[in-house]
């Protein structure tokens, strides 16, 4: 399983797990707004990653 994580440099983390059937990008859109104040993990469940 990869994990992609975004915005390291923050203390606070959120860990974003996306629904069946689509890929850990799901969340393209949310993950800019959320970076700049969050250290993001997001996994890419087994079977759904490039």
């Amino acid at each position: 399983m990869n994990i992609h994580e975004f915005g390291k440099e923050n203390t606070e983390t959120i860990l974003l797990i996306h629904p069946s059937v689509v890929t850990w990008d799901y969340f393209e859109n949310v993950i800019p707004l959320l970076q700049e104040r969050y250290h993001l993990l997001v996994p890419a469940l087994p079977g759904y990653d490039f």
